[in-house]
């Protein structure tokens, strides 16, 4: 069903299909990071959308990473008040365990050590909330080309955080 929504990535579709599968018949407590990658317009987005309608009662957290281009941000990934918009905060509230952070490749590098906590652990910690993230998918995405641009790009500390990469072919 999803593949007819998703047109030229048959590839990439089977290799989520693995990895939601997979899911499904482990036990795994930390979260588990996929890497949707290649060029823009290709699907990337809207097969998370999929995966969330599909799989998840239609429920996401979704941030987009491009948004978060200043300091001021950094109060939203590091927590500073109680009761104060985090991602701490947003981890509480979450509906599913389906998190989709869409363009880690626009995010600055000094919000990364949030993503170390956040991709290594069961429970997520903030300034001011301590969250269960087991079993959480964490999806991203990026315009990144290939495997190797990532990890010379982000670095290895990120790029060894993620599971899986699943790369998108251009049309």
């Amino acid at each position: 069903e999803i593949a007819s929504k998703i047109v030229g990535q048959d590839l990439a579709i089977e290799e989520i299909g693995k990895s939601l599968w997979y899911l499904t018949t482990t036990t795994r407590k930390k979260p588990y990071v996929v890497m949707l990658y290649g060029n823009s317009s290709l699907g990337k987005t809207e097969l998370v959308r999929e995966i969330a309608e599909k799989f998840y009662s239609g429920k996401c957290l979704e941030k987009h990473l491009s948004m978060f281009k200043n300091a001021s941000y950094a109060d939203y990934f590091f927590g500073n008040q109680p009761n104060r918009r985090s991602i701490g905060f947003d981890l509480l509230e979450r509906e599913s365990n389906l998190l989709f952070l869409d363009e880690l490749d626009k995010c600055p590098e000094h919000f990364y050590s949030a993503f170390y906590t956040l991709f290594d652990n069961v429970q997520f910690k903030d300034a001011t909330y301590d969250v269960d993230i087991s079993g959480t998918l964490i999806v991203l995405t990026s315009n990144y080309q290939s495997e190797e641009e990532m990890k010379k790009v982000l670095g290895a500390p990120i790029f060894y955080r993620i599971d899986k990469f699943i790369h998108f072919e251009d049309f």
